[in-house]
């Protein structure tokens, strides 16, 4: 087969085919183990989700900011859970001027 310029043929040799039909397969199982992920979503916000953003301040602790939108009775770590994975931290450290997604008090 002609591409252009360039020709194009089937290996000649039974390990070369041997060969090229192993690396099909490979690439064949890496696209079924990776386009799941590449597909799944999982970063998008939930819908109905109300965001706002927060600059943090001098003195500010995550702690404090989810502490200020809960709710009375429920628990403060589940929302500094949600901060923390809706902007994908590493560990709860903020910095004064530092811009955060927090959900919406309520």
């Amino acid at each position: 087969m002609t591409i252009g310029t360039m020709t194009v043929t089937a290996p000649r040799t039974a390990s070369a085919r041997m060969r090229r039909s192993v690396l099909l397969a490979v690439l064949v199982l890496l696209a079924t183990l990776i386009a799941p992920r590449a597909f799944a979503g999982g970063d998008e916000v939930p819908v109905g989700s109300a965001l706002t953003t927060y600059t943090v301040s001098s003195g500010d602790t995550l702690w404090e900011i989810a502490s200020s939108l809960t709710p009375a009775g429920e628990d403060v770590s589940e929302k500094l859970a949600d901060i923390v994975e809706l902007n994908r931290m590493e560990s709860s450290t903020i910095v004064t001027g530092q811009q955060i997604l927090v959900p919406l008090a309520g």
